[in-house]
C-alpha cells in the first residue's frame, strides 16, 4: 500500500492479524513487497471465496432456504453456522483491507455481497436447471476482478 501523504510504501508484517501493526518498506524492494502483499490479499480473499463454494456446493444449496426461514425458525441457526462465519469472516477481511485503504471504503457487508452474489446466482441457476450449458466459474479471476474493481483511485 502506498501512502500518499509519505510516499513509503507498508507491508503487513506477521503479527498484522493479531495488532493491525504495519510495518514500512522502503529501497529497492519496495514494490517487490508491495507485490507480496496484494498476493497475500488476493489469496486470503481467494482462500475464503473457494470455502464458500465448497460449503454451498456440499450442502446442495442449503443455504438459500435455510437463511429465509432462520428467522421464524431460530433452532436453525445451527445449520446454517459454518456458511455464516465464512460470510462473517469474509466480511471482516474486506473491512480490513477498506481500513488499510486497499479497497474502496463501503460497508463490509455490501462488499460481500458483491464478491458472493454472481456466485449465488450462478449456484442457484445451476441447481434450478441442471442441463442449463453454464460455463465454470473461474475463481481466482472472480476474486481478482472483483478486488481490481474496488481498488480505490489514485
Amino acid at each position: 500500500m502506498l501512502s500518499e501523504q509519505t510516499g513509503r510504501i507498508f507491508l503487513f508484517n506477521d503479527a498484522h492479524t493479531q495488532t493491525n501493526a504495519l510495518q514500512p518498506v522502503a529501497g529497492p524492494g519496495a514494490q517487490t513487497a508491495n507485490h507480496i502483499h496484494q498476493r497475500r490479499f488476493r489469496s486470503q480473499a481467494g482462500a475464503e471465496v473457494e470455502d464458500y463454494q465448497r460449503t454451498v456446493e456440499a450442502n446442495g444449496l442449503l443455504l438459500f432456504p435455510l437463511l429465509l426461514e432462520v428467522r421464524r425458525q431460530p433452532e436453525l441457526s445451527e445449520t446454517i453456522s459454518t456458511s455464516l462465519d465464512i460470510i462473517n469472516s469474509l466480511g471482516k477481511l474486506l473491512a480490513r483491507y477498506q481500513s488499510d485503504g486497499d479497497l474502496v471504503q463501503e460497508h463490509p457487508l455490501h462488499a460481500v455481497a458483491a464478491l458472493l452474489g454472481p456466485l449465488m446466482i450462478i449456484n442457484l441457476m445451476q441447481n434450478a436447471s441442471p442441463d442449463l450449458p453454464l460455463p465454470a466459474v473461474d475463481l481466482p479471476g472472480h476474486v481478482r476482478q472483483f478486488l481490481d474493481g474496488r481498488r480505490p483511485s489514485s
